[in-house]
């Protein structure tokens, strides 16, 4: 039979920076790169980050939507929720694909995404792919401590690595 088609949306999160920690020098890069290969893919991809200026200079044509704060990720998210009920409404199979490059922090067995003015946590994540509204949700963190963004749970026993089959892991 033909495969239904398919409309992708992503969110591509990138930020060098985080209070107390050393500076990145390729995150924004690397956020560039995933949404330059998603575009090309005809993915309607949303770029969050303020670049470095070296990356500036190598990239010009690249525009990013916003720096990467809470209110504008909110705010690009709503859009992209609204484009995926669109696109739902069309009869389309929706996906969508969050990319994220920067710090990963750890605070009370939780992980966390650093962004410029805050944290997207490993609970803020899930909320995130629950409310997206698309029939498949794909997630790439490519930062340290990435383990805690989908080990389930807080607290010490987080510590315990167990095979993500497990039933204690939440499902999507």
């Amino acid at each position: 039979g033909a495969e239904q088609r398919a409309a992708r949306f992503a969110i591509v999160l990138g930020n060098n920076r985080a209070e107390g920690v050393p500076t990145l020098q390729f995150a924004d890069d690397d956020a560039v790169a995933q949404h330059r290969l998603l575009r090309e893919a005809g993915v309607d991809s949303r770029l969050l980050v303020t670049l470095d200026a070296k990356t500036r200079e190598l990239h010009r044509e690249i525009a990013p939507v916003a720096p990467l704060t809470v209110a504008h990720l909110q705010q690009q998210l709503s859009v992209l929720r609204a484009s995926v009920r669109a696109a739902s409404t069309q009869g389309l199979r929706t996906e969508f694909i969050f990319f994220f490059s920067g710090h990963g922090i750890v605070t009370g067995g939780e992980g966390q995404l650093a962004l410029e003015d805050g944290a997207l946590t490993r609970a803020d994540l899930y909320e995130l792919l629950r409310d997206s509204g698309a029939d498949q949700n794909l997630v790439i963190v490519d930062a340290c401590s990435s383990y805690y963004m989908v080990a389930a749970g807080k607290g010490p026993h987080v510590e315990e690595r167990v095979p993500y089959a497990a039933s204690r892991f939440p499902r999507l």
